[in-house]
């Protein structure tokens, strides 16, 4: 019975509706086979090495069972409930695959579940199973329903993500609180009046009775009369001073010097007390600049006088897009679309204050635009892949952030930063398929369409190279770890990654895997190396079943 549904859903799997009312029509006996539709489903989900059908599809298929059949819905719940019990048995594939699943059902059935029998994996350890399981279907439920999910209880109240999620000013963060003591440039200090020409001045009385000539409203005029009257007798005056002898004695001269010099000192004790302007202030004052949509050059001069000028902002004087990229991300947060353009319009400003260490600085850069979306997994995705459609960022920056950053243990529970890695390596395939296919229209007997093709060929096997380079090192680092649950988590979820990676791309990878065996494999652990070696093995005999259809198929031709 179990098979004959299984053919049904191969041959149906054109209509999901037809495939619904098949499905459910079927008995076995006279009995019908409620609880294998179930099972069955559930096999396509979480199948090996992946679907056969499109999540999208499967959702779809469940959505039109449960219609036509409503005592299916407590056997789905029951089902559900099973996957929960067994997660620690489940590959890590099969985890993020009905992580992705469950959610997209529960907006079909309006959130409505026993949510209150997975409350015991509140109390469990950030990496166990049960808890990533449940952890990451309430991100995804959030990152669906962003008004927030009334029927989930109390009880996972502790691991439910912020709802709505939001996005995050930057520079409210506590490691800027500490930018000085004395220069006003902690967030709390007196604000700077900013004058007519764009720069700051200090707002003391001292400092503003020097820069209006001691004169305050309405004394200003009549002191432009007295001069205008004074003035008159300039000439006059003069001629009397070169008349008259010097009788100032030689240590009337001397004081006169001595005044001189104490002024200097004081005119420069002032300058050291002059308050800088804050952080905020000047990350308020920049936002401006890109609100009116200044040029590159604009924004340029505006750093050189505030920002590099400025002993407090050392850090912002040798990486100044740590102090850009805070900014445009604050003034475009009002959506995806505004992120894109903005970080287009100043691409070329951005690359030309990095002037060295390109990538590194380009990852940190990455990081940024992660903390700016760090309760915001979804808008986060679409953000990176807008910017590598964009060329903002390369392919090769945004797998060596999603792999290399933080600690071995922090990476494995990290899903979206997968699901990054896997959306950028499938834009690089598709790119070589594009290269391959597209007609350049020049008349240079295929040269240049084969330098494009051999470009994209390059990049896809560098990202090949480089996520199995870094799970590589993932892995041997995890080794330190001084905790055995831990470390043991973070193996084991680091082998159905490549385990994960070669299934999905057994076609693509094919080509490059002496390549990927001479750089990585040789040097990584042996488990690793294990796991490749079943890869080898599984695209083996892909390709010779691949050969033998394609044999078939011309002979019956």
């Amino acid at each position: 019975a179990r098979l004959h549904l299984n053919e049904v859903v191969d041959l149906l799997q054109g209509s999901h509706k037809i495939c619904a009312e098949r499905l459910v029509s079927l008995q076995l006996g006279g009995i019908p086979l409620k609880h294998l539709i179930i099972e069955v489903i559930f096999n396509i989900v979480i199948g090996m090495p992946k679907p056969k059908q499109d999540l999208v599809w499967v959702v779809s298929l469940l959505y039109d069972v449960l219609k036509l059949d409503s005592k299916l819905v407590p056997l789905f719940a029951l089902g559900t409930h099973s996957i929960f019990i067994r997660a620690d048995r489940l590959d890590v594939d099969a985890i993020d695959r009905f992580t992705q699943f469950f959610p997209l059902q529960m907006s079909n059935l309006g959130y409505k579940f026993t949510w209150k029998h997975w409350s015991k994996a509140v109390g469990k350890p950030p990496t166990d199973p049960q808890r990533v399981f449940v952890t990451e279907i309430l991100k995804r439920c959030v990152r669906l329903e962003r008004r927030g999910i009334d029927s989930i209880p109390e009880e996972l109240d502790p691991i439910l993500p912020k709802c709505p999620p939001r996005t995050y000013y930057l520079f409210d963060d506590k490691k800027y609180d500490n930018y000085g003591d004395d220069g006003g440039k902690t967030r709390n200090a007196p604000k700077a009046k900013k004058q007519k020409d764009g720069s700051f001045s200090p707002t003391s009385e001292k400092s503003s009775s020097k820069a209006t000539g001691g004169s305050k409203g309405e004394e200003g005029g009549d002191m432009m009369e007295e001069e205008q009257d004074i003035s008159k007798n300039d000439d006059e005056k003069g001629m009397e001073k070169k008349e008259k002898p010097d009788d100032s004695s030689e240590e009337d001269k001397k004081k006169g010097g001595a005044r001189m010099e104490s002024d200097g000192d004081d005119d420069d004790d002032a300058k050291r007390k002059r308050k800088a302007p804050s952080l905020r202030d000047l990350a308020d004052d920049l936002m401006d600049l890109f609100d009116t949509q200044r040029e590159d050059g604009a924004i340029e001069m505006w750093m050189e006088k505030h920002i590099y000028e400025e002993k407090c902002f050392e850090e912002f004087k040798e990486k100044p897009e740590q102090f850009i990229v805070p900014c445009l991300l604050e003034t475009s947060r009002k959506s995806i679309t505004h992120v894109v353009s903005s970080f287009s319009k100043y691409r070329t400003l951005i690359r030309g204050v990095i002037k060295s260490d390109q990538h590194q600085r380009h990852i940190g850069i990455l990081q940024l635009v992660a903390d700016f979306h760090r309760d915001d997994e979804s808008r986060l995705v679409t953000v990176i892949q807008k910017f590598l459609q964009h060329a903002i960022l390369m392919p090769s920056q945004v797998v060596d952030w999603a792999l290399g950053g933080g600690g071995a243990a922090d990476v494995p529970q990290k899903f979206v930063k997968y699901e990054i890695v896997k959306q950028t390596v499938i834009g690089a395939v598709q790119r070589t398929r594009n290269a391959a296919n597209k007609n350049l229209g020049v008349d240079d007997m295929g040269k240049q369409h084969a330098g494009v093709h051999d470009l994209a060929k390059r990049q896809e096997k560098d990202l090949f190279i480089r996520v199995y380079r870094r799970i590589s090192e993932l892995y041997l680092r995890s080794e330190e770890e001084e905790s055995e649950g831990i470390r043991q988590y973070v193996q084991r979820n680091l082998l159905g990654r490549v385990r994960e990676f070669g299934r999905y791309f057994l076609a693509e990878i094919q080509p490059y895997m002496e390549r990927i065996e001479e750089k990585v494999i040789r040097q990584a652990p042996d488990a690793i190396k294990d796991e490749f070696e079943k890869l080898k093995n599984l695209s083996r005999a892909f390709h010779s079943t691949t050969g033998k259809m394609v044999q078939e198929s011309n002979a019956a031709e």
